[in-house]
């Protein structure tokens, strides 16, 4: 019986290990869907799992950088690690491919800093960057999410997506706009509608014109 035991224990262990990576892996996809924060009780509820199981799994992500906790209010959110791999999944996609000389092709006709942002589960999101090589050179990271109403580039997905890809976005954003700053947004997205194309200035970063 002992020798039995024996036997049996390392495939235990094994199988033991299997299920917890599923069941980490179950909270990241989670996070994933209820991006970009969630509760503890509200990512719980959405498992179907106790909150404490649910909380030793968070605290082992956020320890690798799979996962990140808001200090203001305790959510819960997708960490870096997590951005890291995603951006390597996107750039398998096809639009990269095809996007990337396009992109040195205008850098090169522009002289100016030219990137490629998709839609990700913060937002828009920098995902392929060509610098400019002139003498003045805004650095946009890989990896970098820029916000809804305040960029010319999130205002550009704000105005095609659908209202509900955009909504929990808008709904964080909108309260740290004016009345004025959010008749300027609307009048925007009525101006990309009509010609499909963008120019700000000075709404990210003061004195900085973005196409």
């Amino acid at each position: 019986m002992t020798m039995t035991q024996e036997t049996e224990s390392p495939a235990g262990g094994r199988q033991q290990k299997v299920q917890a990576a599923e069941v980490g892996l179950g909270v990241l996809k989670a996070l994933a869907e209820l991006s970009p924060s969630t509760s503890l009780s509200k990512l719980a509820e959405h498992l179907g799992m106790p909150p404490s199981k649910v909380h030793r799994y968070l605290q082992a992500l956020i320890a690798s950088g799979f996962a990140e906790q808001d200090a203001v209010n305790n959510h819960y959110g997708l960490g870096r690690e997590a951005l890291q791999v995603g951006l390597a999944s996107l750039g398998k996609l096809d639009v990269l491919k095809v996007s990337a000389p396009w992109l040195a092709s205008l850098r090169d006709e522009l002289d100016q800093t030219c990137f490629l942002a998709v839609w990700g589960n913060k937002g828009p999101t920098v995902v392929y960057v060509e610098p400019s090589m002139g003498a003045v050179t805004l650095v946009t990271q890989i990896g970098s999410v820029l916000p809804l109403l305040s960029s010319s580039t999130g205002l550009v997905f704000d105005s095609f997506l659908a209202q509900g890809e955009t909504a929990l976005l808008r709904e964080q954003e909108t309260p740290r706009l004016s009345a004025d700053q959010l008749h300027e947004v609307e009048r925007h997205i009525k101006q990309i509608r009509a010609t499909g194309v963008h120019q700000i200035q000075g709404m990210l970063m003061p004195g900085i014109n973005i196409p």
